[in-house]
């Protein structure tokens, strides 16, 4: 139950700096997480949570704004489908704080010292 708490608030994150700053915040909610928080598989968790915080915001914007022509006329500018437009968008997100966060906590020396959770 707390490590779903901890993942759902970690979305949370990413989709609010995101709302916030842009997409810059990506790296520094990683960022910031890989420095304090001491787990296993920091980056690859650090990239769901991107990912899903990312899904959240598209998932507003479709409900709020015109999503669906967005996707239509990027994924025609970049000459594939919508529905890889969508993919990569989450992908970007989620290798973007992921490896921030890998790339953070392994610099922390985080895998060696003081206990792992999760």
């Amino acid at each position: 139950m707390r490590a779903t708490v901890r993942f759902v608030l970690l979305a949370l994150a990413f989709a609010g700096g995101t709302y916030v700053i842009g997409w810059w915040a990506l790296p520094l909610v990683g960022a910031v997480w890989g420095f304090i928080v001491r787990e296993r598989w920091i980056g690859v968790r650090a990239g769901a949570a991107a990912a899903a915080g990312w899904g959240l915001l598209l998932a507003w914007t479709a409900l709020t704004g015109p999503l669906a022509e967005l996707a239509a006329k990027a994924a025609e500018i970049m000459g594939f489908s919508p529905a890889v437009w969508f993919t990569v968008t989450l992908v970007f997100a989620a290798l973007a704080a992921g490896a921030t966060a890998g790339l953070v906590s392994s610099l922390r020396g985080a895998d060696t010292a003081g206990p792992v959770v999760g």
